[in-house]
């Protein structure tokens, strides 16, 4: 995740450095728990030691940033915690992240971002010309935060272009997932709930193996599969060469394992690109921007070879 993000950072620090600046001041913004909502697990947690080691800019890791004489407050980046708190902690913390004077914000959290922290934000930096407003780049990891379409970007092209972030790229598959996942969870009363991007993974990682488990039944049909086959199987489900299989047509994929044939197998996201010497599947990464209808919308940008293709533009 951190090669496109660093990629996308890359894009904006050229921009603001074009524009006048010598150096720029970064923020990220990291989950944490908190003591009135107690929780055993963080999922979020770890990025903020990834951020200071990983994250680079004006020509060094944030650490180093974190520790830079030539910066004002002797510091180019500081890393904060956000959590679900009272209205007068939030907005403390808005006010000390406004006081650092950040030129870009990177946050890697969920709903207590986009409900309580973002806004403060916004209400902090409203005294400010658009233009010395800081960008907001966020990595869309586990829950899209519904925070900025809440932001009134239907009528502020200025706002919408401090806006972007990086995502794993999808197709239609995943609105067809949504669509019965929510229906799957309709009651008299409810249309259901949007699933998270944890669920679709979670999803097209299961119809992975199912795929790889019949692949493998089918090289012996008498005989239950064993973990080690299944893998064995995984490519012929995964071919590069073969047919492209999304969950749009299963059936045809399994007509053509009957026959014995490979497939292309294409999750929600992951194009299943499977690394077989790493153990691994590279996620497939693109841009996002804010549109002037408060809809998340991917841009054609793919993320290869260190940097995102096309043109480093400002979303519109």
């Amino acid at each position: 995740m951190f090669p496109p993000l660093n990629a996308l950072l890359k894009e904006r620090e050229s921009a603001l450095i074009a524009g006048g600046k010598t150096k720029v001041r970064v923020v990220a913004v990291v989950n944490a728990p908190s003591d009135e909502v107690p929780t055993t697990f963080n999922g979020y947690a770890e990025y903020g030691d990834f951020a200071d080691q990983r994250l680079v800019f004006n020509g060094k890791t944030a650490i180093e940033n974190s520790n830079d004489a030539s910066c004002d407050q002797k510091a180019c980046y500081r890393r904060v915690i956000t959590n679900q708190a009272e209205k007068p902690i939030v907005q403390q913390r808005a006010k000390d992240i406004a006081a650092f004077k950040p030129d870009i914000i990177i946050p890697f959290s969920d709903i207590d971002w986009g409900a309580q922290l973002l806004p403060a934000l916004e209400n902090e930096f409203a005294a400010l010309d658009p233009a010395d407003r800081p960008i907001y780049i966020h990595p869309f990891l586990q829950i899209e935060d519904t925070g900025y379409r809440s932001l009134p970007v239907q009528g502020d092209a200025a706002l919408r272009a401090r806006i972007t972030g990086i995502r794993a790229i999808r197709d239609n598959s995943f609105e067809i997932f949504t669509q019965k996942f929510k229906a799957a969870l309709a009651t008299d009363a409810s249309v259901g709930t949007d699933p998270n991007p944890g669920a679709g993974r979670a999803f097209e990682t299961s119809l992975l193996i199912l795929l790889a488990s019949y692949a493998a039944f089918q090289a012996s049909p008498n005989v239950e599969p064993t973990p080690e086959q299944i893998v064995a199987a995984l490519p012929k489900v995964t071919d590069s060469t073969a047919n492209r299989v999304t969950l749009n047509d299963l059936i045809t994929g399994v007509g053509a394992l009957n026959s014995g044939q490979t497939i292309n197998f294409d999750g929600l996201f992951s194009f299943f690109d499977l690394d077989y010497t790493k153990h691994s599947s590279p996620a497939t990464w693109t841009t996002w921007c804010v549109s002037d209808v408060a809809q998340y919308v991917s841009t054609t940008r793919v993320f290869k070879d260190d940097k995102f293709d096309g043109t480093a533009a400002i979303c519109p």
